[in-house]
């Protein structure tokens, strides 16, 4: 039975039992949308999520496989320009918002409750607080008439139930009027996971097997009742005659068990074997394994992921783990865009204060780069965990290709020193290498040098450059 949509069949219709509310499972808040979960079904369900994270096992490893790979080791964002690195830093580190210790948390809790609900606030000298509010606690999501992708405002229940706080979601100012045209002002942000267009609310991770976790649950509990019964045994005497005989058998090896490495007699008209009881259990194991199985494909990860390794040696895990990727690249994107947002909003902040320039130019080796400048707010870069190994190796194996195809070209004149440089300076941040660590750009024979050296090197060798400059940016960052 499910937890959370009603099913009624034809022998529940035709019971006659009176109910209190008949149409209690239509009940919805005022102001939701039709596609939206009822309002209390969406809160318990997402309820039954953190109870299942907390005491499920399987609930608890498929949330935290999700979040390692958004908030986990390895996330960072870097500013492109020295005074934008300043004010991320602060607005990561400061104690207004701790980002640097919850923002674990907040990828764990939009991946449990499918909505991240986070009021920002502004002082006067433009530092942005970044806080967090109780999804359960939505009254209503009210969207713009005109675009109803687009979302307005948020009605906020307080946790007495005094009243209802309304608050505007976080947008661009269109203004043409307005001091701050072009920058995000708002007094919240909220992130909705696997929206759909016609509704107003996310939508939990693990909506689709909640009740499959629960089953999973179940049948694992009855299974380890039945291991405690099969270890349970008696011991059977067989007496050969009457009640006479049984009652003699009884005076002589009495009704308490025997001790282990004791000393009993008997005639071959008696016969002692220990009984256990055949429950089994083989069958439960295969019913567990398809549960397994179901839940994995539900939560988007492979069987062995969860720790069912059967039918899985490495060729065929490698295999199935490619749309497993592909799903997790884009939860870590929707991730990433919501944190990019958040971040251009405490950009946004210094500028309308007037403690940052709405334009300022990339800076690369402690210089400016010429031509490129742009709005302040574009000057950063959400960086996510690594998913696929695999990727860093493909990288250094270009690298190699590019460094062994571009020397002889420039030993023939073919390509200038600038051509050259530019491209490298493209590929080596795109993996991960800070622009910081790059040569000078006016300093060609760096440039060149570190061309050749990227010539003679392995691919292998170059994979543990790139790993070992990634891991230096997120110790850094």
């Amino acid at each position: 039975m499910s937890h959370l949509i009603p099913r009624r069949r034809i022998a529940e219709a035709s019971v006659s039992t009176p109910q209190i509310d008949p149409d209690d499972h239509l009940y919805r808040l005022l102001g939701a949308a039709p596609r939206d979960l009822f309002g209390l079904t969406l809160t318990r369900a997402q309820n039954l999520c953190v109870a299942l994270y907390r005491a499920n096992p399987v609930a608890n490893r498929l949330i935290r496989i999700y979040t390692s790979y958004t908030g986990g080791e390895g996330f960072h964002i870097v500013g492109k320009n020295p005074e934008v690195s300043a004010v991320l830093d602060d607005w990561w580190t400061s104690e207004r918002s701790q980002l640097a210790e919850w923002h674990p948390g907040y990828a764990r809790d939009y991946a449990l409750f499918g909505e991240g609900v986070h009021p920002v606030s502004v002082d006067t000298a433009g530092n942005t607080t970044f806080g967090f509010i109780d999804p359960t606690t939505i009254a209503a999501v009210h969207r713009d008439l005109r675009n109803q992708m687009l979302l307005n405002t948020v009605d906020i229940r307080s946790s007495a139930d005094t009243g209802i706080t309304t608050l505007n979601v976080v947008r661009t100012d269109t203004d043409l009027s307005s001091p701050t045209v072009g920058l995000l002002i708002g007094d919240v942000f909220l992130w909705l996971h696997d929206r759909i267009a016609a509704a107003t609310r996310g939508t939990p991770l693990m909506l689709p097997i909640l009740d499959w976790l629960d089953a999973y649950d179940q049948v694992l509990w009855e299974h380890v009742e039945r291991i405690k019964v099969l270890r349970a045994f008696f011991w059977d005497v067989e007496v050969d005659g009457g009640t006479k005989e049984i009652e003699k058998a009884k005076a002589d090896w009495g009704i308490i068990p025997p001790k282990s490495g004791s000393v009993r007699f008997r005639t071959p008209a008696m016969r002692v074997k220990a009984e256990s009881p055949a429950l089994g259990a083989y069958e439960d194991v295969k019913s567990m394994t398809f549960l397994l199985r179901t839940l994995a494909t539900g939560g988007g990860v492979a069987p062995h992921w969860l720790g069912e390794p059967e039918d899985a040696n490495r060729s065929t895990a490698e295999s199935r783990d490619l749309p497993v990727m592909r799903g997790l690249v884009d939860f870590q994107a929707e991730w990433r865009r919501n944190m990019t947002r958040a971040a251009r909003f405490a950009v946004d902040a210094k500028v309308a204060a007037g403690s940052l320039a709405a334009v300022l130019p990339e800076v690369e080796g402690g210089r400016p780069v010429t031509g490129s400048e742009r709005p302040t707010r574009e000057l950063l870069e959400v960086v996510v965990p690594e998913i696929d190994a695999k990727g860093v190796e493909r990288a250094a194996a270009s690298i190699a290709a590019v460094a062994t195809a571009f020397g002889p070209l420039e030993a023939m004149g073919a390509v200038g020193i600038d051509t050259i440089r530019g491209v490298i300076r493209h590929l080596l941040p795109a993996l991960g290498v800070p622009a910081g660590e790059l040569p000078d750009p006016d300093d060609e024979r760096v440039a060149a040098s570190a061309l050749r050296s990227f010539a003679r090197r392995d691919t292998g060798e170059i994979a543990a450059a790139v790993e070992e400059a990634q891991r230096a940016a997120a110790r850094r960052a």
